[in-house]
């Protein structure tokens, strides 16, 4: 079942992690790819939602930094 991340199954394990994760008070994130992913995610409890996009840009954007800081 590798990448089929909107599968019912996946999304009901899913949402049991994520209940006993709020349940000790822990909030849950996941990296959607599209809206419809983040919807479904939203759905089930992920209070955290940063889109693949999202984090590449940082990251280059940290990587650049540290490159210009260190003299890369």
């Amino acid at each position: 079942m590798p990448g089929a991340v909107t599968d019912d199954r996946v999304l009901a394990a899913m949402k049991d992690i994520v209940q006993r994760a709020d349940e000790k008070g822990i909030a849950m994130a996941n990296f959607p790819v599209t809206v419809k992913q983040a919807k479904l995610y939203q759905e089930i409890g992920v209070r955290f939602l940063a889109f693949g996009t999202d984090t590449l840009v940082l990251q280059r954007a940290f990587r650049d930094c540290r490159r210009a800081i260190s003299g890369e």
